[in-house]
């Protein structure tokens, strides 16, 4: 593995409310959580906080598909901004956003009308839809270079 590989690990919190994971968080300062939806930001909340506290995460980066946009939840992230590492929250419009949300400096809003309009497109005409989300820039090269 790559040095930046050494330092972060993936967090795939989808269906599961627990808070319990797997796997060697020796060295890893970077975790990248993935989540369906933020409501009111708890489960989000406790996972990040027991991340930094119990297992050493030193940044945080969270995907989520929908954010309702609840009171709540932002002022959960604000303090997971301000004293649990939270440096970025990247969230689709697939729920209109709040001014509250749309001004934070640390949350990105992702549009989905092109992914959905050429998805949409190509089903329509009975073509693959893996085009649609493949960018070859995602390729990560292997050690010797060969992707």
């Amino acid at each position: 593995s790559t040095k930046n590989e050494e330092n972060w690990y993936i967090l795939f919190k989808i269906l599961s409310k627990k808070l319990s994971w797997g796997g060697d968080f020796r060295n890893k300062k970077i975790a990248i959580v993935l989540d369906d939806m933020i409501s009111n930001g708890g489960t989000m909340y406790a996972l990040i906080k027991k991340l930094v506290e119990e297992k050493g995460i030193k940044e945080v980066y969270v995907g989520v598909s929908h954010n309702l946009c609840v009171a709540k939840a932002l002022e959960r992230l604000k303090v997971l901004h301000n004293q649990y590492y939270l440096k970025q929250v990247v969230i689709s419009n697939s729920i209109p956003q709040t001014a509250e949300y749309e001004n934070l400096s640390f949350i990105k809003t992702k549009c989905l009308s092109d992914s959905l309009a050429r998805t949409i497109n190509r089903i329509h005409y009975n073509q693959s839809v893996s085009n649609v989300f493949y960018r070859p820039q995602w390729r990560v090269k292997e050690k010797n270079g060969a992707f």
